[in-house]
């Protein structure tokens, strides 16, 4: 009977340490930030990972410098903050565009965070659950230039312990501003003052073509406005006077229009504006005001 009672006690002593080895484990599961490959993640994965949050959102919230983007110059400079709470422990931080895909890259991040593995710099979390200051960690998200629509900025937070897990979303939209200069279909710096895209474009502009007449064939492949915003920008051009090039007071195909062509395919001096200058401005002039437009 003895020997029963001790292997029964043996097994009970096993089944304790096991309970205990668990618990510890679920205490400090993504205590060194999220695993690889969990680049994103929702509020059923982490009730179910966490336990079941705590209350609704005390006021943890995502802080850009800007509610738009431009094509080139989306770069995000990005805040978690709260007002009633100066610090957290935990944070997963990624965007996605209008699909759910996730888009962008995030520079280096400072000390106490990294990237997580096996997700193409694409998302961020924390290297310990060591309390961060909020309103002192900032990261940068950088779009690049095929990117459009609009992208929400995501996270995460765990504020002080395992329950109190909290969703931030930030929404930010695509916006085309008109520019004053001569990259009309907004393309890489490979064919950016193209003469056989965008120098055609204002030629065909000129001539009265628009819609899909203006743009078939010549906007670049690498473009990043649409047929319509291709137009508006040619508008603007043509209404500030910006496409008189030969400063006569008229926009023309014939004079102002083949003039940027030329430029573009790199005719200088009187190659220029031989035949084509219906003002009294001279090449000097002409190359000058075109050159304000290639900044």
């Amino acid at each position: 009977m003895g020997v029963i009672v001790l292997e029964v006690n043996s097994k009970i002593g096993c089944l304790l340490v096991l309970s205990a080895l668990i618990a510890s484990l679920n205490v400090h599961a993504f205590s060194n930030g999220a695993p690889p490959e969990r680049c994103t993640i929702d509020t059923a994965t982490m009730n179910a990972n966490m336990g079941v949050r705590s209350g609704t959102n005390p006021g943890w919230s995502i802080t850009a410098q800007t509610p738009t983007y431009s094509p080139g110059q989306a770069t995000f400079d990005v805040q978690i903050g709260n007002p009633l709470f100066a610090t957290f422990k935990g944070l997963l931080l990624w965007a996605t565009d209008s699909t759910g895909t996730q888009v962008g890259t995030w520079e280096a991040p400072g000390p106490g965070f990294r990237y997580v593995e096996s997700c193409d710099n694409r998302s961020i979390t924390h290297v310990s659950a060591a309390v961060k200051d909020s309103p002192s960690v900032t990261f940068k998200l950088v779009l690049p230039i095929s990117v459009r629509g609009q992208i929400t900025i995501n996270a995460f937070v765990v504020q002080s312990s395992r329950t109190r897990h909290y969703e931030m979303v930030s929404t930010h939209v695509h916006t085309d501003p008109l520019r004053n200069d001569l990259d009309i279909d907004t393309s890489v710096t490979t064919t950016k003052y193209h003469a056989l895209t965008d120098g055609v474009l204002v030629m065909r502009y000129l001539l009265g073509l628009r819609g899909i007449s203006l743009t078939n064939g010549v906007k670049s492949a690498a473009a990043i406005r649409t047929d319509s915003e291709i137009e508006t920008q040619l508008a603007s051009l043509r209404d500030l006077g910006k496409l008189d090039i030969d400063g006569n007071g008229q926009t023309r195909p014939e004079t102002d229009g083949l003039l940027v062509l030329r430029y573009l395919l790199g005719y200088r001096g009187a190659q220029l504006i031989a035949g084509v200058n219906g003002g009294t401005l001279s090449a000097a002039q002409i190359e000058a005001k075109i050159a304000l437009l290639l900044p």
